[in-house]
């Protein structure tokens, strides 16, 4: 028995369906099962292929993030917030922006006479070079994080 192209399209519901109910029954998520019906629908034209096929129902309660035990997992070190709080902090007393950060200097960190810290010579958005007044009741907590 040769399977033509126009004999598949004639049973696509029956093997559509017959196809899907193996997966429910091998426990398949029902995110998966209603991904892979939509994306048959899709390839067969038809809306309506295999609507007879219950899926099983999505509960946000069921979502797995890996496919592995991260219990027993070390997290890397750079992926922890708490090593960052100084950066963190840093960052949303200036406001700068990520390339300006990076190529800030500890020398381009000034206190004025009138008690405020500014940020001198950022080259900021478009090349143009500007000062970045650090918030008020920040300057302590940039001064410090600058001193180390």
């Amino acid at each position: 028995m040769l399977w033509t192209p126009s004999r598949v399209s004639q049973r696509a519901d029956e093997l559509v369906s017959a196809y899907l109910h193996l997966h429910v029954q091998e426990g398949h998520s029902p995110w998966t099962l209603s991904t892979t019906r939509s994306a048959l629908r899709l390839f067969f034209g038809s809306p309506s292929l295999a609507s007879e096929v219950a899926l099983p129902a999505r509960h946000r309660e069921a979502i797995r993030r890996s496919r592995t035990s991260t219990s027993h997992q070390k997290r890397p070190r750079h992926m922890s917030a708490e090593d960052w709080q100084d950066l963190l902090a840093f960052l949303g007393a200036t406001g700068l922006r990520r390339h300006e950060a990076r190529t800030l200097r500890v020398g381009q960190i000034e206190r004025q006479p009138d008690g405020h810290v500014v940020l001198a010579h950022v080259h900021g958005k478009g090349g143009k070079i500007r000062q970045v007044p650090v918030l008020p009741g920040q300057e302590t907590t940039i001064l410090r994080l600058v001193e180390g």
